[in-house]
Parts: C-alpha cells; sequence; structure tokens
C-alpha cells in the first residue's frame, strides 16, 4: 500500500506539472493519462463472486513482509439439520419459541403432508430456513435436542471470507482515489468530448463501487446471522421408517 500511496502521488504530481504547460489544450492528455492510472491502479470487475478473492496487499516493514493483522475474521456458518418428531404440533412450538428467544427470524417454510386426511398415520414435514444471529447459534443448535425432537444428522459448516472481503475493501479504496482524481479533471476540462468520457469512466467507477459495496454489506449479514436448514418429519417411532406399520 506504501508504494501504491507514492505512486500516485507522484502521478498527481506529475499532473500539476502537465496542467500548468498545456492548458486547456492538455483535456486529451489528461484523459489518456487517468486511463493509463486506471489500469495500473487495478481496479477490478464487479461480476467477481464474493467467495473468491485476492489477498490484500502486505504492508513492508525494514523490507520484510509483514504478516496480515485482519481487526475481525468474516467467517459464515452454515448448518443443515434433520429431526424426527412423535409430537409435531409440540416441535414445532418448540422450534418457534428456540428461534424467537435466539432473536432468530425465519427466511422460509414450507410444510407438507404426505399422509392425506384419509391416513391412519399422519405423516407431516417441514423444511424451514431459519437465520440465526451467528453469536446464539450454539444455544439455538443446543435447544434442538428435547424431548420433541430427535436428531438423525446436523452438519455444521465454515467458510473464511476474510482475505475476499479486506481484498474488495482495497479494491473500493482505489476506485475512490480514481474517483476523486476524475471529478478534479472534470472540474477543469474545457472541451467537450473530455467531458463526456471523463463522465462516462466516472459512472463505470461509481457503478463497480456500488457492486463491491453491496458484496461486501452480503458478505456482513452472512456473518453476523448464520443460515440454519431444518428438515423435520413426523414418525411414529424414532427411526427412519420405509412404510407405515
Amino acid at each position: 500500500m506504501k508504494k501504491r500511496n507514492k505512486w500516485i502521488t507522484l502521478v498527481t504530481a506529475l499532473m500539476v506539472v502537465m496542467l500548468s504547460f498545456t492548458g486547456c489544450g492538455g483535456n486529451a492528455e489528461m484523459l489518456e493519462d487517468n486511463k493509463g492510472y486506471e489500469e495500473n491502479a487495478g481496479s477490478g470487475s464487479s461480476n467477481d463472486s464474493f467467495f473468491e478473492g485476492d489477498a490484500p496487499e502486505k504492508e513492508e516493514a525494514d523490507g520484510d513482509s509483514s504478516s496480515i493483522v485482519y481487526d475481525e475474521r468474516k467467517i459464515v456458518y452454515t448448518v443443515t439439520t434433520e429431526l424426527q418428531t412423535k409430537n409435531y404440533d409440540a416441535a414445532m412450538e418448540s422450534l418457534n419459541k428456540g428461534i424467537q428467544s435466539n432473536k432468530g427470524f425465519i427466511q422460509s417454510q414450507k410444510e407438507t403432508n404426505d399422509g392425506g386426511i384419509n391416513s391412519k398415520y399422519s405423516r407431516r414435514t417441514v423444511t424451514m430456513v431459519v437465520r440465526i444471529p451467528s453469536a446464539n447459534l450454539n444455544d439455538f443448535l443446543s435447544g434442538l435436542k428435547n424431548d420433541n425432537m430427535h436428531t438423525l444428522s446436523l452438519s455444521k459448516d465454515s467458510q473464511d471470507l476474510t482475505t475476499a472481503y479486506y481484498d474488495k475493501e482495497i479494491r473500493i479504496e482505489s476506485l475512490k482515489i480514481q474517483e476523486e482524481r476524475l471529478l478534479d479533471m472534470l472540474s477543469k476540462a474545457t472541451d467537450l468530448n473530455t467531458m463526456l468520457s471523463l463522465e462516462d469512466r466516472l459512472t463505470d467507477i461509481r457503478y463497480q463501487i456500488e457492486a463491491l459495496t453491496k458484496e461486501l454489506n452480503l458478505i456482513d449479514s452472512n456473518v453476523a446471522y448464520s443460515t440454519v436448514t431444518i428438515y423435520m418429519y413426523e414418525v411414529v417411532e424414532y427411526n427412519e421408517l420405509t412404510e407405515e406399520p
């Protein structure tokens, strides 16, 4: 980052000298110089998946690369669990209470009854996608183990998006530097074609900043609230029934 900042400062100083000599006739050269700056500044495409990203540049101390220290790690947790219950209504009540007490919310829910109204044995099922604050995730999962529910399976996955997150932050900072520079050039430009070209580049840079910011917000949301997918089946006995008794 230090080398990049020195480079940017040098380019800016050269631009001031150029402006002082070229005056109004230097608009085209200013535009071309800014194009080269954008290419070297590494403005990335906004279509990259937020699950990917290059590592942020490392600061150098005394000629040696120091290890990166992040303010906060960005880890996303996802859980999938299958449950059985002999008392469907009580189990649903227990699930809803657990979600509320842990300050979560239901993102989606679908219930079915495969047994039908003429079946002796009801076979209700529910699929729920629940968002739980990550700080309360373990408490919520512990609450699934009670007299009304039997756990068939439970898997918990984590994905560390720390590097991708801070890489996108650096890209946004770089784009904002370009934005400020283009605004300064636009304020001094007198040629209509140059002004239009500068405005087009500003529009593109602002679009990239907006897209990257949305990706950061999505990561923050997934980090703050873990996703729990629940499949619960109504059964007569706690085992995997292949047919009705």
